[in-house]
């Protein structure tokens, strides 16, 4: 996904870890042209028409397990404290938080290739994949 016009995201704004910042990032990137934010309800309704990304704030996942029992299955899925961010109301996030989540957001949409990196071995010159 180059420009992510396209992209439909779904992420969690009521409550849990994470909640206030992954508001703030979707919304920030939709205001930038990256995705349109989509409720739970809508999914219900109809089926997205572009690929889905669902957002969780920790490993629970909750998110992703109501788009499961939807029948959904997401392009894309990212959890907030992979990146290593632990925020809530009680802590806060700061200016570099907020950027780690974006740029996690946009590397998370975006498509890899098919092919393995060749990389030599540092001992013996092998390429080892």
């Amino acid at each position: 996904m180059s420009d992510g016009s396209n992209l439909k995201i779904l992420a969690p704004f009521d409550s849990g870890l994470n909640t206030a910042l992954i508001e703030h990032a979707v919304k920030e990137l939709v205001a930038e042209g990256f995705g349109n934010l989509m409720q739970l309800g809508e999914l219900s309704q109809n089926e997205p028409q572009g690929p889905l990304l669902i957002i969780d704030g920790d490993s629970q996942r909750l998110m992703y397990k109501k788009v499961q029992e939807l029948s959904f299955a997401p392009e894309f899925h990212l959890v907030v404290t992979d990146l290593g961010i632990e925020t809530d109301e009680n802590t806060g996030y700061n200016a570099e938080d907020l950027q780690l989540l974006k740029d996690g957001i946009q590397a998370e949409c975006t498509p890899v290739g098919d092919a393995t990196p060749q990389m030599n071995c540092p001992c013996c010159g092998w390429n080892k994949f």
